[in-house]
C-alpha cells in the first residue's frame, strides 16, 4: 500500500546512470510520506541507496534511489518505471 500511495506523489521521473530519480510533489504531507517510504524499503532492500532533497518552500522535492549494478532494472521491476 505504502508503494502505491509514493507512486502517487511522482510527479517525474529521471533514469541515472545507476537508477533513478523522482520528483515528488511538494506538499506537506509528501515530505513525511517519502521520509516513512524511505524507512521501511530501507529495511526490505539494503542495497539501495535512498537522497531525499528538500529545498525551500516552492521548489521540488526530489527522491533519488541508486546502487550498485542490478539496481536499476530492480526499480524498473518493483517501481513499475518503464
Amino acid at each position: 500500500m505504502l508503494l502505491k500511495q509514493f507512486q502517487g506523489f511522482v510527479q517525474e521521473t529521471l533514469g541515472l546512470t545507476e537508477g533513478y530519480a523522482f520528483r515528488l510533489q511538494a506538499d506537506a504531507e509528501t515530505i513525511p510520506r517519502a521520509a516513512e517510504f524511505i524507512t521501511i524499503e530501507r529495511l526490505c532492500c539494503p542495497f539501495l541507496n535512498f537522497e531525499l532533497e528538500v529545498g525551500p518552500s516552492g521548489s521540488p522535492v526530489w527522491l533519488r534511489l541508486t546502487g550498485r549494478a542490478g539496481v536499476k532494472q530492480f526499480i524498473e521491476a518493483e517501481f513499475g518505471v518503464a
